[in-house]
Protein backbone atom coordinates (compact mmCIF):
# COMPACT_ATOMS: atom_id res chain seq x y z
CA UNK A 1 0.00 0.00 0.00
CA UNK A 2 1.44 3.35 -1.00
CA UNK A 3 2.32 5.64 1.89
CA UNK A 4 0.29 8.83 1.38
CA UNK A 5 0.14 10.02 4.96
CA UNK A 6 0.56 13.69 4.12
CA UNK A 7 -3.11 14.02 3.17
CA UNK A 8 -4.80 12.00 5.92
CA UNK A 9 -7.58 13.94 7.67
CA UNK A 10 -6.36 13.10 11.17
CA UNK A 11 -8.77 15.20 13.23
CA UNK A 12 -11.75 14.01 11.20
CA UNK A 13 -10.66 10.37 11.45
CA UNK A 14 -10.16 10.69 15.19
CA UNK A 15 -13.63 12.12 15.78
CA UNK A 16 -15.29 9.44 13.64
CA UNK A 17 -13.47 6.60 15.38
CA UNK A 18 -14.12 8.06 18.84
CA UNK A 19 -17.85 8.06 18.08
CA UNK A 20 -17.61 4.52 16.71
CA UNK A 21 -15.77 3.43 19.85
CA UNK A 22 -18.74 4.64 21.88
CA UNK A 23 -21.06 2.47 19.79
CA UNK A 24 -18.74 -0.53 20.05
CA UNK A 25 -18.31 -0.25 23.82
CA UNK A 26 -22.07 0.11 24.26
CA UNK A 27 -22.68 -3.06 22.26
CA UNK A 28 -20.00 -4.89 24.23
CA UNK A 29 -21.61 -3.72 27.48
CA UNK A 30 -25.02 -4.94 26.35
CA UNK A 31 -23.71 -8.39 25.41
CA UNK A 32 -21.71 -8.62 28.64
CA UNK A 33 -24.76 -7.66 30.71
CA UNK A 34 -26.99 -10.11 28.82
CA UNK A 35 -24.62 -12.95 29.68
CA UNK A 36 -23.46 -12.04 33.20
CA UNK A 37 -26.04 -9.63 34.60
CA UNK A 38 -23.44 -6.92 35.15
CA UNK A 39 -21.53 -4.31 33.16
CA UNK A 40 -17.92 -4.93 32.14
CA UNK A 41 -15.20 -3.68 34.46
CA UNK A 42 -14.36 -0.07 33.67
CA UNK A 43 -17.68 0.70 31.93
CA UNK A 44 -20.56 2.46 33.69
CA UNK A 45 -24.06 3.32 32.51
CA UNK A 46 -22.89 6.91 31.91
CA UNK A 47 -20.38 5.60 29.36
CA UNK A 48 -23.06 4.03 27.17
CA UNK A 49 -24.20 5.69 23.97
CA UNK A 50 -27.93 6.10 23.35
CA UNK A 51 -30.59 3.90 24.94
CA UNK A 52 -28.69 0.67 25.47
CA UNK A 53 -30.89 -2.26 26.44
CA UNK A 54 -29.40 -3.80 29.58
CA UNK A 55 -31.19 -7.05 30.28
CA UNK A 56 -29.91 -10.48 31.19
CA UNK A 57 -30.97 -13.10 28.68
CA UNK A 58 -30.96 -13.79 24.98
CA UNK A 59 -30.02 -11.43 22.14
CA UNK A 60 -31.27 -12.33 18.68
CA UNK A 61 -29.23 -12.36 15.50
CA UNK A 62 -31.28 -9.43 14.20
CA UNK A 63 -30.70 -7.38 17.36
CA UNK A 64 -26.97 -8.07 17.32
CA UNK A 65 -26.60 -6.64 13.85
CA UNK A 66 -29.33 -4.02 13.51
CA UNK A 67 -28.94 -2.59 17.03
CA UNK A 68 -25.17 -2.86 17.21
CA UNK A 69 -22.77 -4.15 14.60
CA UNK A 70 -24.35 -2.26 11.71
CA UNK A 71 -23.49 1.10 13.25
CA UNK A 72 -19.97 -0.05 14.15
CA UNK A 73 -19.29 -1.21 10.59
CA UNK A 74 -20.63 2.06 9.17
CA UNK A 75 -18.35 4.09 11.45
CA UNK A 76 -15.22 2.10 10.60
CA UNK A 77 -16.03 2.13 6.89
CA UNK A 78 -16.69 5.87 6.93
CA UNK A 79 -13.41 6.63 8.69
CA UNK A 80 -11.45 4.69 6.08
CA UNK A 81 -13.42 5.83 3.03
CA UNK A 82 -13.10 9.53 3.93
CA UNK A 83 -9.53 9.42 5.25
CA UNK A 84 -8.31 11.74 2.48
CA UNK A 85 -11.48 13.81 2.13
CA UNK A 86 -11.88 17.08 4.02
CA UNK A 87 -15.61 16.65 4.61
CA UNK A 88 -16.10 20.14 6.02
CA UNK A 89 -14.50 21.70 2.96
CA UNK A 90 -16.41 19.35 0.64
CA UNK A 91 -19.74 20.40 2.21
CA UNK A 92 -18.84 24.08 1.84
CA UNK A 93 -18.14 23.48 -1.85
CA UNK A 94 -21.45 21.76 -2.48
CA UNK A 95 -20.79 18.20 -1.40
CA UNK A 96 -18.89 15.27 -2.83
CA UNK A 97 -20.13 11.95 -4.22
CA UNK A 98 -18.52 8.86 -2.75
CA UNK A 99 -19.57 5.39 -1.62
CA UNK A 100 -18.90 4.18 1.90
CA UNK A 101 -17.76 0.56 1.76
CA UNK A 102 -15.44 -1.91 3.37
CA UNK A 103 -11.78 -1.58 2.33
CA UNK A 104 -10.90 -4.55 0.15
CA UNK A 105 -7.41 -3.90 -1.19
CA UNK A 106 -3.93 -3.99 0.30
CA UNK A 107 -3.85 -5.52 3.78
CA UNK A 108 -7.66 -5.68 3.82
CA UNK A 109 -7.78 -8.16 0.93
CA UNK A 110 -7.24 -10.94 3.48
CA UNK A 111 -10.60 -10.05 5.06
CA UNK A 112 -12.69 -10.42 1.88
CA UNK A 113 -14.90 -13.51 2.27
CA UNK A 114 -14.43 -16.48 -0.04
CA UNK A 115 -18.16 -16.66 -0.73
CA UNK A 116 -20.41 -13.62 -1.07
CA UNK A 117 -24.06 -13.06 -1.78
CA UNK A 118 -25.16 -11.98 -5.24
CA UNK A 119 -27.64 -9.23 -5.97
CA UNK A 120 -30.51 -11.70 -6.27
CA UNK A 121 -29.90 -13.19 -2.82
CA UNK A 122 -31.63 -11.57 0.14
CA UNK A 123 -30.34 -11.19 3.67
CA UNK A 124 -32.72 -12.45 6.33
CA UNK A 125 -31.88 -11.90 9.97
CA UNK A 126 -33.59 -14.23 12.41
CA UNK A 127 -34.80 -14.03 16.00
CA UNK A 128 -32.58 -17.00 16.85
CA UNK A 129 -30.55 -16.37 20.03
CA UNK A 130 -26.84 -15.86 19.45
CA UNK A 131 -23.99 -17.39 21.45
CA UNK A 132 -23.04 -14.63 23.87
CA UNK A 133 -19.65 -15.87 25.10
CA UNK A 134 -17.66 -15.82 21.82
CA UNK A 135 -19.31 -12.54 20.82
CA UNK A 136 -18.47 -10.93 24.16
CA UNK A 137 -14.84 -12.05 23.95
CA UNK A 138 -14.42 -10.76 20.39
CA UNK A 139 -16.12 -7.43 21.13
CA UNK A 140 -13.90 -6.90 24.18
CA UNK A 141 -10.75 -7.24 22.10
CA UNK A 142 -12.21 -5.13 19.27
CA UNK A 143 -13.00 -2.38 21.80
CA UNK A 144 -9.46 -2.50 23.17
CA UNK A 145 -7.94 -2.33 19.69
CA UNK A 146 -10.13 0.60 18.66
CA UNK A 147 -9.51 2.44 21.94
CA UNK A 148 -5.78 2.06 21.36
CA UNK A 149 -6.12 3.49 17.85
CA UNK A 150 -8.23 6.43 19.03
CA UNK A 151 -5.71 7.21 21.79
CA UNK A 152 -2.82 6.97 19.34
CA UNK A 153 -4.44 9.50 17.03
CA UNK A 154 -5.36 11.82 19.92
CA UNK A 155 -1.82 11.78 21.31
CA UNK A 156 0.05 12.43 18.09
CA UNK A 157 2.86 14.87 18.88
CA UNK A 158 2.81 18.41 17.58
CA UNK A 159 5.44 19.69 15.19
CA UNK A 160 6.49 23.34 15.34
CA UNK A 161 7.66 25.30 12.34
CA UNK A 162 9.43 28.61 12.93
CA UNK A 163 9.20 31.18 10.18
CA UNK A 164 10.62 34.68 9.97
CA UNK A 165 8.02 37.28 9.08
CA UNK A 166 9.16 39.44 6.20
CA UNK A 167 9.60 43.18 6.78
CA UNK A 168 9.34 42.71 10.54
CA UNK A 169 11.55 41.79 13.42
CA UNK A 170 9.31 38.94 14.41
CA UNK A 171 9.19 35.18 14.17
CA UNK A 172 6.03 33.17 13.62
CA UNK A 173 5.66 29.76 15.23
CA UNK A 174 3.18 27.51 13.46
CA UNK A 175 1.99 24.36 15.14
CA UNK A 176 0.67 21.40 13.22
CA UNK A 177 -0.02 17.77 13.92
CA UNK A 178 2.70 15.41 12.78
CA UNK A 179 1.25 13.48 9.82
CA UNK A 180 0.10 9.93 10.52
CA UNK A 181 1.33 7.02 8.43
CA UNK A 182 -1.49 5.50 6.35
CA UNK A 183 0.14 2.08 6.51
CA UNK A 184 0.11 2.10 10.30
CA UNK A 185 -3.50 3.32 10.29
CA UNK A 186 -4.47 0.48 7.93
CA UNK A 187 -2.76 -2.17 10.07
CA UNK A 188 -4.48 -1.01 13.24
CA UNK A 189 -7.89 -0.66 11.61
CA UNK A 190 -7.42 -4.13 10.13
CA UNK A 191 -7.12 -5.51 13.67
CA UNK A 192 -10.35 -3.83 14.73
CA UNK A 193 -12.22 -5.16 11.71
CA UNK A 194 -10.85 -8.65 12.40
CA UNK A 195 -12.41 -8.91 15.86
CA UNK A 196 -15.68 -7.21 14.88
CA UNK A 197 -15.94 -9.77 12.06
CA UNK A 198 -15.18 -12.54 14.51
CA UNK A 199 -17.99 -11.38 16.78
CA UNK A 200 -20.48 -11.78 13.94
CA UNK A 201 -19.05 -14.96 12.42
CA UNK A 202 -18.98 -16.66 15.84
CA UNK A 203 -22.57 -15.75 16.70
CA UNK A 204 -23.82 -19.36 16.59
CA UNK A 205 -20.59 -21.10 17.63
CA UNK A 206 -20.15 -22.14 21.24
CA UNK A 207 -16.97 -24.11 20.67
CA UNK A 208 -13.55 -22.40 20.54
CA UNK A 209 -11.75 -22.09 17.23
CA UNK A 210 -10.00 -25.41 16.61
CA UNK A 211 -8.05 -24.82 13.39
CA UNK A 212 -6.17 -22.05 11.57
CA UNK A 213 -8.62 -22.38 8.68
CA UNK A 214 -11.61 -21.79 10.93
CA UNK A 215 -9.90 -18.84 12.61
CA UNK A 216 -9.25 -17.30 9.20
CA UNK A 217 -12.88 -17.80 8.19
CA UNK A 218 -14.20 -16.10 11.30
CA UNK A 219 -11.91 -13.10 10.79
CA UNK A 220 -13.32 -12.24 7.36
CA UNK A 221 -16.08 -9.77 6.52
CA UNK A 222 -19.55 -11.34 6.84
CA UNK A 223 -20.70 -12.87 3.60
CA UNK A 224 -24.32 -12.71 4.80
CA UNK A 225 -24.33 -8.92 4.84
CA UNK A 226 -21.90 -7.59 2.26
CA UNK A 227 -22.52 -8.34 -1.36
CA UNK A 228 -20.14 -8.77 -4.24
CA UNK A 229 -18.05 -5.59 -4.39
CA UNK A 230 -17.35 -6.15 -8.09
CA UNK A 231 -21.10 -5.77 -8.76
CA UNK A 232 -21.39 -2.43 -6.96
Amino acid sequence: MENTWTTLQIDQIGKTLASTLGDLRSLYARVHYAETGSLPEGISREDLVGEVKLEQGDISEEELFMDGLNGVYLGLDYAWTTRFIDMEKAEEEGGLAFRVAHPTDGIFAALVPDAILGRDESVKFTDKPVSLTPIRMALRIASEKLASLVCRIAQLPEEKEIEVVKDANETCVRTQIVPYDENDFAKRLYQVYTYVNMAWNSRFDETPVSSPEEMQRRCKFPKEIHRNWEQQ
